[in-house]
């Protein structure tokens, strides 16, 4: 599991698990079982499921856990970010990075003040992103194609037709996506794109934000790479 930070953030070291021997037992529980644990019962079996190398149990109780608190999250966030779009999308941050976080503490309410770090962090995030309208999907190296962000160096895409994958790719996502896409990779930024798209009043477009513009932005890069590497593991 990826580790959670003082400050938030979400690293990658591995987790410390504490064997003692044999000497704690664990008992699992099924998923219908955890949901009518307490808080508190539920974290003591979180702890004894990460003391004894559980993963899975780890796992499926972090998960109710977590998104147990979805609303209350999504309540906080919206009270520091007007937008209804963005508000829902730090808030989907805040728990899929809640889920990879590792929890080194023993009560619920170190865990709870895990989760409030996250959420403030993302918020904050949030607002200098609005500040400095960056591209979250990051640079593009030199000599990279300018809609995928792939290079001719990148080993899993020699061999494979890119364009047709690339279009192939593409016809996955939504009529306002491949627009939002297609005005990204014309340089466009963010926030011009998300006006465009809105000026366009195609299906989907109202509420539009910089922020939806970047991460559909993002995610079509990182499937186009997923299917990319899965053509290069196939010819192989």
């Amino acid at each position: 599991m990826l580790g959670c930070t003082g400050n938030g953030e979400v690293s990658d070291r591995p987790p410390k698990w504490r064997h003692l021997g044999g000497s704690l037992k664990f008992g699992a529980k099924s998923e219908p079982e955890l949901t009518h644990l307490s808080d508190d019962d539920l974290v003591a079996y979180m702890v004894k499921a990460r003391d004894t190398g559980h993963d899975d149990e780890l796992r499926t109780a972090t998960g109710l856990l977590v998104w147990s608190r979805h609303p209350q999250q999504l309540g906080l966030v919206r009270q520091k970010v007007r937008n209804e779009q963005d508000a829902e999308d730090i808030t989907q941050i805040v728990m899929e990075q809640a889920l990879k976080a590792r929890f080194d503490g023993k009560h619920a309410g170190q865990f709870f003040s895990m989760l409030n770090v996250i959420r403030k962090r993302r918020v904050a995030d949030y607002f200098e992103r609005q500040r400095r309208e960056p591209d979250s999907a990051g640079p593009l190296p030199d000599g990279s194609d300018p809609l995928t962000g792939i290079s001719d160096g990148d080993d899993f895409a020699a061999g494979v037709d890119l364009e047709m994958v690339s279009e192939a790719v593409l016809g996955e996502f939504s009529v306002r996506d491949r627009m939002v896409i297609r005005h990204r990779v014309d340089g466009h930024p963010a926030k011009r794109v998300a006006e465009m798209v809105a000026a366009s009043g195609v299906e989907g477009s109202d509420g539009l934000t910089s922020i939806n513009c970047d991460t559909i932005y993002s995610r079509f890069r990182k499937r186009l790479r997923a299917v990319l590497e899965s053509e290069k593991r196939s010819q192989g």
